[in-house]
């Protein structure tokens, strides 16, 4: 299997409750990746729960206050840089 540019870009829903006020200063995004249909199964994660690798976490850069019981609804998208 071979990726493409076009393949490589990523796009989500975005749902949160949140039952507090609190300040946002950003959103984290990473992936858990498994290759298990070669002789030797390997897997990685670039989550903060895993040990480091050389591929990143994505970060959406924010500055807002959301008041108690509101609800934080849109989509995320990333897509690589233009080569």
């Amino acid at each position: 299997m071979t990726v493409s540019h076009a393949s490589s870009s990523l796009a989500g829903p975005l749902t949160n409750a949140l039952g507090s006020w609190l300040d946002i200063h950003a959103f984290l995004a990473w992936f858990d990746i498994s290759f298990e249909c070669t002789h030797k199964k390997v897997k990685f994660s670039t989550g903060p729960h895993a040990q480091y690798t050389h591929w990143k976490s994505v970060h959406w850069v924010l500055s807002f206050c959301v008041l108690p019981d509101l609800q934080i609804l849109g989509k995320l998208y990333s897509t690589p840089p233009t080569p």
